[in-house]
This record gives structure tokens, sequence and C-alpha cells, in this order.
């Protein structure tokens, strides 16, 4: 699988990487310089909600 990024319409990107795994990365702004912060995997927020 070809890692890649999608982007949810707001700040929020889901990054799929190559082994399957799944990340959210919020994407903001600070200085005018863009920022990613990693939000967690994908199935660790699943459990938490």
């Amino acid at each position: 699988m070809k890692a890649s990024k999608y982007n949810d319409g707001s700040n929020s990107l889901l990054h799929k990487c190559e082994d399957g795994d799944s990340q959210w990365i919020l994407r903001y702004i600070i200085h005018e310089h863009r920022r990613e912060m990693g939000l967690g995997v994908l199935d660790a927020l699943r459990k938490v909600s």
C-alpha cells in the first residue's frame, strides 16, 4: 500500500502509512510557518471515543 494523506476539509489530515497504519495530523500556522502535529494512531482514537 502506498503512503498517502487525506484532507478532511478543515485542518486535519489522515495519514495512511505503507504498513497499513493510519494517524491523524493537525495542520496549523504559527508566525507564518506551517506546522503539523500528530494526534495519534487511528485505532487508539477509536478506543477513546
